[in-house]
């Protein structure tokens, strides 16, 4: 696992435990998906509309018929080989899109079969005092 945070980065406007639920979900994802010896990276980074962050994994990514189904419930739970055999009901990035979405901001998945996936999420900036 490696973080980093771009170190100029912009102040946003969230509620941290759901911010950290969304991170939280990522990860775990991340490191669900990625066979031992595999790389996840989490990064934070200003955007032209606010903080994007991505979370990435050396995983074997996504099937192309699964990705129009990632965030929707239940879309994607048995679709995804899982070298762990951890259980998923298919719920969290049904529920990162809602969190994500309520502060109004975007998600989205970049798929790199056989390589791994890289989910980003940006929430905006906070808003400049008048």
């Amino acid at each position: 696992l490696s973080a980093s945070v771009e170190s100029d980065t912009r102040p946003i406007r969230a509620d941290a435990a759901r911010i950290h639920q969304v991170l939280s979900n990522l990860v775990m994802n991340a490191f669900k998906y990625t066979p031992d010896g595999g790389t996840v990276e989490v990064r934070a980074a200003n955007g032209p509309d606010g903080v994007t962050f991505s979370v990435s994994d050396s995983g074997p990514g996504i099937p192309d018929e699964a990705v129009p189904h990632l965030f929707t419930r239940f879309g994607v739970a048995e679709a995804v080989p899982n070298p762990r055999r951890i259980a998923s009901r298919g719920l969290g990035l049904s529920i990162c899109r809602e969190i994500v979405e309520a502060h109004g901001g975007a998600i989205l998945a970049k798929n790199r079969r056989g390589r791994g996936c890289t989910f980003l999420f940006t929430i905006p900036y906070q808003p400049e005092a008048a």
